[in-house]
């Protein structure tokens, strides 16, 4: 009869969430892909920036909701005042046709005011969302090149060793 593990057992949990078990998997990771001169506080430190990004992305985008709600905030109390100006005249007009008139004026400014705070409220969404992709992509083109600059390798404007000038250039 196969022995089966109590789901329960506390010790066993503290080894699945042991984190120096996890640290040696990374050091044998560091090791495997030729990072082993990689500084571990460097890269807590690196991702402490990437949590940093996160949070300020975060941060942007709660402040372009919070803009968004209060501008359509607004606009219902623009069309809740706009509407009550118009109920205002219609009871003062006794003649049928003149009120419909009055109504589908009112219907008309009321549309042309929420079609262009519709507009506006569209173009701050994405105003809010370039920002907030702007924020984590700097980050992340930081945060590789954190990484090449850790490892040796080349990135972006640095030399691989290849080319004209390794192959031997005009002086030989």
């Amino acid at each position: 009869m196969a022995e089966q593990s109590n789901p329960f057992d506390v010790s066993e949990l503290m080894y699945l969430f042991d984190p120096n078990r996890y640290m040696e998997q990374v050091r044998r990771l560091m090791q495997q892909y030729g990072l082993s001169s990689m500084d571990p506080q460097v890269l807590v430190e690196a991702q402490r920036r990437n949590m940093e990004a996160v949070v300020d992305a975060n941060r942007t985008l709660l402040e372009g909701t919070e803009a968004l709600m209060r501008h359509q905030a607004d606009l219902m109390r623009e069309v809740f005042e706009e509407m009550n100006r118009g109920v205002g005249q219609w009871a003062a007009d006794e003649d049928p046709a003149q009120r419909a008139s009055r109504q589908m004026d009112m219907v008309g400014r009321i549309y042309d005011h929420l079609s262009g705070h519709l507009r506006e409220a569209s173009q701050q969404v994405l105003r809010t969302q370039e920002a907030t992709m702007a924020q984590l992509d700097a980050r992340f083109r930081a945060s590789l090149q954190e990484l090449r600059d850790m490892s040796g390798s080349p990135g972006k404007g640095q030399s691989t060793g290849e080319g004209p000038s390794a192959a031997g250039g005009a002086g030989d």
